[in-house]
């Protein structure tokens, strides 16, 4: 389920809330988000991620094949970035 903190366009105020850059309104993190939701990149979104029960995984997307993520770290930046199809 998505919601406004998987938002490229959400910005956080602290842990509870945030606000949305198409709306200027505050909005709860765990909230669905607008129609005019975009996926920010997160590991969890990543085919190169492969996480275990705990939600700690690895990354192999990256020249060293043992990088540890979560799934909810932001890869906005990330070379190894590919989202699933």
């Amino acid at each position: 389920m998505e919601k406004h903190s998987d938002c490229k366009h959400f910005i956080s105020v602290d842990c509870a809330k945030g606000l949305c850059a198409w709306t200027n309104q505050m909005v709860v993190i765990d909230t669905p988000p607008c129609p005019r939701f975009e996926a920010l990149p997160k590991c969890k979104i990543c085919s190169n991620y492969h996480p275990d029960k705990d939600n700690m995984g690895t990354c192999t997307g990256l020249p060293d094949k043992s990088f540890w993520a979560y799934d909810e770290m932001i890869a906005r930046n990330c070379p190894g970035f590919k989202a699933n199809a």
